[in-house]
């Protein structure tokens, strides 16, 4: 779609204006205000003495200068005219996006959708299968973003074709590298991922790095009697960028 652009219109409005007595006090004062201001800044700035704190209350000096001296010249309704005028444009084109997405959906068949959907799923799963611990389930897409179950347990990156040799040892080892806490052992069952605030921080790291939008619903935790720690069971994120889903995943 070509962007439609802002018109700035002219006005040849030949009617001579006429200030009251409290309108040309306004001017005066304002006018020489911004004229001292002016002088001093530019004094300032030649001499090499203009400070950052200084030049912030010099801008907000003069701006506020040129803000009664618009107002004394009666401006004040021209450029509320001209907001609103810019509200109505921008709106305009907000409903034309929301027409061109809706018209663009309607080309697409029900089938098209599900593979849409299917892929982009497909392509978190292998990213969290490489990347992250290994296996998620209840994929869910609604109007507000992709959401998923990841599950605490630790299994080796299968999906990635490049790798014949991929173990849970490996995953382990890159987790570790990572600084994930990991519970000792020599078997899935026994090597888990423990529950603290260090290793949801560096979840919450790990899936942020790849998809900014993302936000953490809810951690579950499970203690075994056989173990003095807990370790994660479940934890539900949500994507809401649909965007950031179509992101290259090449384990090719």
């Amino acid at each position: 779609m070509e962007e439609k652009p802002l018109n700035f219109n002219r006005n040849d409005d030949p009617t001579p204006v006429v200030l009251t007595d409290k309108q040309n006090k306004d001017l005066k004062k304002s006018s020489d205000d911004l004229r001292f201001a002016m002088v001093y800044l530019l004094t300032e700035v030649k001499e090499g003495r203009l400070e950052t704190g200084m030049k912030e209350t010099m801008c907000s000096l003069l701006e506020s200068h040129v803000g009664t001296l618009t107002k004394s010249l009666g401006y004040e309704g021209v450029l509320h005219r001209e907001k609103e005028a810019r509200h109505k444009e921008i709106r305009e084109l907000n409903d034309q996006n929301r027409q061109l997405r809706k018209q663009l959906g309607e080309k697409n068949t029900a089938e098209d959708v599900r593979e849409s959907l299917k892929n982009l799923a497909e392509s978190f799963k292998e990213w969290w299968n490489i990347e992250g611990f290994g296996h998620c389930s209840d994929e869910e897409f609604g109007a507000y973003g992709f959401k998923v179950k990841l599950s605490g347990m630790i299994t080796e990156a299968y999906r990635d074709r490049r790798d014949k040799d991929a173990t849970e040892e490996k995953k382990v080892d890159m987790l570790r590298e990572l600084g994930f806490d990991i519970r000792e052992g020599d078997s899935r069952f026994e090597r888990k991922i423990l529950y603290n605030d260090k290793n949801l921080n560096l979840l919450e790291e790990l899936l942020k790095n790849k998809y900014p939008s993302v936000c953490i619903h809810y951690s579950k935790a499970w203690h075994g009697s056989r173990n003095d720690d807990s370790e994660i069971r479940e934890v539900e994120i949500m994507i809401r960028n649909f965007d950031e889903l179509f992101g290259e995943v090449n384990y090719a």
